[in-house]
């Protein structure tokens, strides 16, 4: 369009600049001929030169107009494309300003401190020879898991304070529920429900790395996943603690340093009684809490670990345990007499030897303790076989652990679990039925098949030698039960433990006869050489 206008203004101009000729006839020989000569201003005449004027005037106007329109309409567009820019601009600014406000109020928001996790598993099962209900024959505990009943937890928590400075506040609580108790099964609208968790933790208060705690706390480590047992730190304590747990260094090296005090005050005659009394103000009998003693537990543990990221993490943990109770009395009604119960202690050390991350998510874990006193029957255990004095000073437990999980190459992934323990009671008697030895191995077979079958074998086995002869056969035996397990599953998670899993159960029990001496002459198991467990499981666990 600019192209023609600027040929048709240039022709415009010669036509102007251009001088006039005229034809003029000339006689000669040959006839008339014209021959062209300028003709000047003297020769024009004065209305034919104006009205060409005029002409071309109105011509150059009109194409001036034309020019200006287009100019016009040119800088309209090019207003309106940058007014388009800057609204495009100022919206990208909006819009960038509005994210930034959204997640600034996301992340304030309650939702976004709320935390919530579960781990839970479900099998109904059957005793197929006689369609009893489902049964774990066991005679060593911790034992292999793969026919458990019914239990979950529902893990909570909530982001309370979340400062500037990076301190933050969480509050924890973790509901059980476990015992099969489901309406469905047994038909009774009651639960045994028990709380696992409720404590309140800060960290990075004052400087990054320091952790306290208070409440009442699974607190614990790693565990044998087959065996549903962690043989170290594995306490349920009420009390609080103080750490730190520092950040990466170079080298991928991290510490962490715990120490933690805590109380238990178990419903038993060991450490409490409520007795019936006659009141002295008023008729009748009122409840008198007679004995109210508690345990007092301090554990202390360090840990390092190496590496992590792109390459394996190794661990290192050192761990401890302090046991004491105080001296209370019992009171025995029938005679009513009066049972002193001496103060108590006992101590226990051990380490954990551990390499993860390798192997597209296999591990190993190696663990070893040694406790002492009281620290040898657990923090739950009431000590039995005590000595003269009625401590359990004497008694002794040394375990070692392996717990491992290794992904061949993603065809297939194999599980092992396993323990060994010596105990001995503290009443210094050498050919002790109580004491002895007991361990139990457990190795799973798991193939993968697409993208969610996982057909696996499992393969067990419980082991119990006591020191002393069996009071119902007058022998000492070595106990045994093996079992084997198809385990044909559908998972939908990622790694050896990848979950949730879909798992059917068929597991064959074979008790040889010390372990059937085990179990009461009134017991099912007391006459079974083989026990056929079939069920269907599902088991998962989640944190969001």
């Amino acid at each position: 369009m600019h192209k023609r206008l600027a040929l048709t203004i240039a022709c415009s101009s010669l036509m102007l600049a251009a001088p006039a000729f005229a034809q003029e006839s000339v006689s000669g020989q040959d006839g008339a001929a014209y021959v062209p000569r300028q003709i000047d201003g003297s020769e024009v005449s004065a209305p034919s030169s104006a009205e060409n004027e005029k002409k071309l005037q109105a011509q150059i106007d009109s194409l001036q107009a034309e020019i200006n329109a287009l100019k016009a309409q040119t800088q309209a567009l090019e207003t309106k494309a940058s007014e388009l820019q800057m609204n495009q601009t100022d919206a990208a600014i909006k819009l960038e300003e509005t994210r930034s406000l959204a997640e600034k109020s996301s992340g304030d928001s309650s939702a976004s401190r709320f935390r919530f996790g579960s781990y839970g598993r479900v099998q109904p099962s059957m005793n197929a020879d006689g369609m009893k209900s489902g049964r774990q024959p066991r005679i060593v505990y911790p034992s292999p898991r793969v026919d458990e009943g019914s239990y979950v937890e529902l893990w909570f928590g909530y982001n309370a304070y979340k400062g500037e400075d990076g301190a933050t506040v969480d509050v924890v609580s973790t509901i059980a529920f476990s015992d099969d108790k489901l309406f469905h099964r047994d038909g009774i609208w009651d639960s045994s429900i028990a709380i696992r968790n409720l404590y309140v933790e800060a960290r990075d208060v004052w400087f990054q790395g320091l952790v306290f705690w208070a409440g009442s706390r699974m607190y614990r480590g790693d565990d044998i996943y087959l065996l549903d047992t962690w043989p170290l730190d594995n306490l349920n304590t009420y009390g609080g603690g103080l750490g730190y747990h520092s950040a990466k260094y170079a080298g991928n090296m991290r510490t962490n340093f715990d120490v933690h005090f805590g109380t238990n005050r178990l419903n038993n005659d060991y450490q409490y009684q409520v007795v019936d009394t006659v009141d002295e103000r008023f008729v009748g009998k009122t409840d008198v809490i007679f004995l109210d003693r508690q345990r007092f537990i301090t554990s202390i543990k360090a840990e390092q670990l190496f590496g992590g990221d792109d390459s394996p993490l190794f661990k290192i943990k050192l761990y401890s345990e302090i046991h004491s109770i105080d001296k209370g009395e019992h009171l025995e009604t029938q005679p009513e007499q009066i049972t002193e119960l001496p103060k108590d202690f006992g101590w226990l050390i051990g380490g954990q030897f551990g390499i993860s991350n390798f192997l597209d998510g296999s591990y190993a874990n190696l663990f070893i303790k040694y406790a002492t006193g009281l620290a040898a029957y657990g923090e739950m255990g009431i000590p039995f076989g005590v000595n003269t004095s009625k401590t359990a000073e004497d008694a002794k437990n040394l375990t070692v652990g392996l717990s491992a999980g290794l992904n061949i190459l993603n065809y297939a992934d194999v599980l092992f679990g396993g323990y060994v323990r010596y105990f001995t009671d503290a009443d210094g008697v050498e050919e002790d039925f109580d004491d002895g030895v007991e361990g139990v191995w457990d190795l799973r077979l798991t193939g993968h098949v697409g993208k969610y079958f996982r057909p696996g074998i499992e393969l067990s086995q419980q082991l119990r030698r006591p020191n002393g002869l069996n009071p119902a056969s007058l022998k000492q035996e070595l106990a045994s039960i093996f079992k084997f397990s198809l385990l044909p599953a559908v998972r939908f998670g990622d790694g050896v433990l990848g979950r949730p899993e879909f798992r059917f159960n068929y597991t064959l029990s074979v008790l040889n006869d010390a372990a059937k001496m085990l179990y009461n002459e009134k017991d099912y198991l007391r006459g079974k050489t083989y026990v056929h467990f079939v069920g269907f499981a599902a088991e998962w666990w989640f944190n969001l």
